[in-house]
């Protein structure tokens, strides 16, 4: 029969040849197998998987045309790693690969260059905080993708008498926890926040913060500097949290961790709500506090001063 013809993989018929043919035509089709292959894979000059392996690496180690397209984990709890790029003169044109620092890991994750290439348009090696994809030109390198921030946990709240969320000690500098139209099932009461050092149970004394409410010209402020929580609304000047239609809290939490300095880590908030019994479509509130000592924080709890968080949404994201 004659010779098929193809272009890529695809093009080949799998019952091609037939017992039938000549023993002529056999180079003929293996070049044809030869050339579907190099269009279907243009530039292909390493072994690669349609799946890559995810790898650990808790020592030094540079990284080999062989990785292609893998995902390694890097760091140690003992000392400072480097995973070393390859020569992207070497590994061509499109080659890639994902590395991301190992979780809880203390120290530092650097990615080093093999020479004098540029990672993104810097010449200089770069510090791994979260996870990297790059790929080569075959002089320099370039960034696919960069995650600074790692999603927590979401919460819908649905009658529910705390909302936690833990994370592992260490991991984040920065924890925001976004608070959307949150609506107690008792009315008028009070919001509170209390914080975990141990990843398990959360704290009930050393709690100092201030808190301050305006609605228009009118600003009220509360303070503590030995309380059991610390509070984000103040019922007693009127701006409790209700539970009619219309009644909502909704703002922001941010926790500053201590993982990058020894210092006591801190907390800053800001909302706005419509408190129960007012008409006001809008109240502001701005804060900020501290706990007793300087253990870093691995978890946050929102409660109430009496009954359930009845409906609302909170999303907790970390920042690396």
């Amino acid at each position: 029969m004659a010779l098929e013809t193809g272009t890529f993989i695809s093009d080949l018929v799998p019952s091609n040849p037939p017992g039938s043919d000549g023993k002529a035509q056999g180079d003929d089709h293996l070049r044809l197998i030869k050339s579907t292959l190099q269009a279907t894979f243009p530039g292909a000059n390493a072994a690669f998987t349609l799946f890559p392996a995810t790898e650990f690496k808790t020592s030094d180690y540079t990284i080999v045309i062989g990785d292609l397209g893998k995902i390694l984990i890097g760091g140690s709890n003992t000392a400072d790693r480097t995973l070393t790029l390859p020569d992207p003169s070497v590994v061509g044109s499109g080659w890639y690969i994902v590395v991301k620092k190992a979780a809880s890991v203390d120290e530092r994750l650097t990615l080093a260059r093999f020479g004098s290439e540029e990672i993104e348009g810097i010449a200089a090696d770069r510090e791994v905080v979260g996870s990297l994809a790059l790929r080569t030109n075959g002089t320099d390198w370039f960034f696919i993708s960069e995650s600074l921030f790692e999603f927590i946990g979401r919460t819908l709240i649905a009658s529910d008498a705390v909302v936690d969320f833990i994370w592992e000690a260490q991991r984040f500098s920065i924890i925001s926890l976004f608070i959307w139209k949150l609506v107690a099932a008792t009315d008028d009461v009070d919001l509170y926040v209390r914080v975990s050092t141990d990843g398990s149970t959360f704290d009930t004394t050393g709690y100092s913060y201030d808190t301050q409410v305006m609605d228009g010209a009118t600003r009220n402020n509360e303070s503590s500097t030995s309380a059991a929580q610390w509070l984000l609304n103040e019922t007693a000047v009127n701006y409790g949290l209700g539970n009619a239609v219309g009644d909502f809290f909704s703002g922001r939490i941010d926790l500053y961790l201590n993982n990058l300095a020894p210092e006591q880590p801190h907390a800053a908030w800001r909302a706005t709500m419509k408190p129960a019994g007012i008409s006001a479509p809008a109240t502001v509130i701005g804060g900020g506090g501290q706990s007793a000592g300087n253990s870093s924080w691995e978890g946050i709890r929102l409660l109430l001063s009496s009954g359930n968080l009845a409906t609302g949404l909170v999303t907790a994201v970390g920042i690396r």
